[in-house]
């Protein structure tokens, strides 16, 4: 599959965080459908989304 250089903005407190964040998205990106990862955007805009990930982060 052909890549694409893609142009983001990530708020972040430090270029640490920024550059762990981007690593996290680009590991997204290049293992999940478009269609899952459609899905996955539309539940994170939901309230406590990161309390739930780290909740059932043993499943993932």
């Amino acid at each position: 599959m052909p890549q694409h250089k893609l142009t983001i903005n990530i708020e972040a407190k430090n270029a640490i965080e920024s550059l762990k964040v981007l690593d996290a998205l680009q590991t997204i990106a290049q293992n999940i459908t478009p269609e899952n990862l459609a899905l996955l955007a539309d539940k994170s805009k939901k309230a406590g989304v990161n309390a739930k990930i780290q909740m059932f982060k043993s499943y993932i």
